[in-house]
Formats: structure tokens, sequence, C-alpha cells
């Protein structure tokens, strides 16, 4: 597959918080542990009303869609705040485990990645949506 990725901020925010929550979770793994998403996304001010940020709540999403997707699983949403009990599922250790591009693997490839996240989000395309 040729991968192309959006030239979406919102995209790139998606790959870059999915890779922080994959190494989060493998770093932990097996033990499932109360992912906060401040952890994922970093400080972010509320507005004057305490209404969470349009970033914050896209990394809340991003969670949600990996645990819709079978990549994790949460035992509970803890108001916007965190989820308890989030672990890897099969599905998810095997998409950071298989070989891809030879003998790396995505774990690899992410924890290199980190001090050059503009890389981050086509390694997720092609391998989330391979």
């Amino acid at each position: 597959m040729n991968a192309s990725i959006p030239n979406d901020l919102n995209f790139e925010d998606f790959c870059q918080d999915s890779a922080r929550v994959f190494l989060s979770l493998m770093v932990q793994f097996p033990l499932p542990v109360t992912l906060y998403i401040e952890d994922i996304v970093g400080p972010e001010p509320e507005d004057e009303f305490g209404i969470k940020s349009e970033r914050y709540l896209r990394t809340l999403g991003t969670i949600s869609w990996l645990a819709h997707e079978g990549y994790i699983r949460y035992s509970q949403q803890v108001n916007q705040e965190a989820f308890d009990d989030t672990v890897l599922t099969e599905k998810g250790l095997r998409l950071l485990l298989n070989p891809i591009q030879g003998h790396t693997t995505l774990l690899d490839q992410l924890r290199s990645q980190l001090n050059e996240p503009s890389k981050i989000p086509l390694t997720m395309v092609a391998t989330l949506f391979r």
C-alpha cells in the first residue's frame, strides 16, 4: 500500500496520540493501568466554564476509537479525565510486535520516532490501515 496521510492537523494529532497510548500501555503490559488523558496530550487549559480544549477532546476521541476498534480495552471512562484498567488487547499487541518493513516492528519504529514526531503519522497509517 502506498500510504499517504491527509494534510490535516487532527489526523497528525490522532497518530501521535495513538503512538503515545500504545507505548504507555506496552511499558506496563500486561498490567492494566489508569490512562490519564493529560499524560497523553499534556496539560491543556480549560475555558472559563471548565470546558476542555478541542485538542484534549480529540485525544479522548482517539483513545475511544482505539478501544472501539479493538486495539485496547478499559473498564470505564472516568469523566473526561482518564480510562481505568486500560490494557493492550491481543490485536494491539500483535500490531506492535509483528515485523513490518523487514525485521523491525511498529513498537521499535514508534520508540525511535518519538524524537521525530513528524514521521509518526506515516508509520501509523502504513500499519493501522494496511
